[in-house]
């Protein structure tokens, strides 16, 4: 439990974040999900889905990247979770549908 003094300074601990680079953040989280198996995965491409449109292109261009690599990887080489387990692939198979839904649309304009 913390004590009244501690929750005091939470604020100003915490005001500290315009250090830290959103996109950075951005890229590294996905980097670590991949693979992982856990509900934060589900929640964290969730997020992305909801935030595709909004993220820079070198971003974008970061994540396809990558979760493009797993889904090779993970096609070739069933002893290994790339993607993490069933329902954590379906998950970034949603993230997936983001950018070939975009690519869709800029072939029919």
């Amino acid at each position: 439990m913390q004590n009244n003094s501690q929750l005091k300074r939470l604020p100003e601990q915490t005001t500290k974040l315009y250090e830290f680079d959103a996109d950075d953040l951005i890229m590294s989280s996905t980097a670590y999900y991949l693979g992982r198996s856990t509900i934060h995965v589900a929640d964290f491409c969730c997020r992305l889905q909801l935030s595709w449109i909004m993220l820079s292109p070198y971003v974008q261009s970061y994540i396809m990247r990558i979760v493009e690599e797993a889904f090779k990887r993970n096609a070739h080489d069933k002893t290994r979770l790339y993607l993490g387990h069933d329902c954590d692939r379906e998950a970034w198979e949603k993230v997936r549908q983001c950018w070939l839904k975009t690519n869709q649309s800029e072939d029919i304009t």
